[in-house]
């Protein structure tokens, strides 16, 4: 595959399937590659994994505040 059709964004990787003739976002999971969804446009893909990272991220953060609140009450 020609590196210039591919592009990584946090652990999703957006690469161009020739078979198909469409952009699809692929994540690793357990050692296997898995394909979430196929895209006309390369845009529309970046655009697709960006909003899967960006809930990740927001889920980390509520996860990490219940922590910290968790902490602060058994310390206070």
């Amino acid at each position: 595959m020609d590196w210039s059709n591919r592009l990584t964004l946090g652990g999703f990787t957006v690469t161009y399937c020739t078979f198909r003739q469409r952009w699809e976002v692929i994540k690793e999971k357990d050692g296997m590659e898995v394909s979430y969804r196929c895209f006309p446009t390369k845009e529309k893909a970046e655009e697709f994994a960006m909003n899967k990272l960006s809930i990740a991220v927001e889920l980390n953060t509520k996860s990490i505040e219940r922590m910290v609140n968790l902490l602060d009450a058994r310390m206070g």
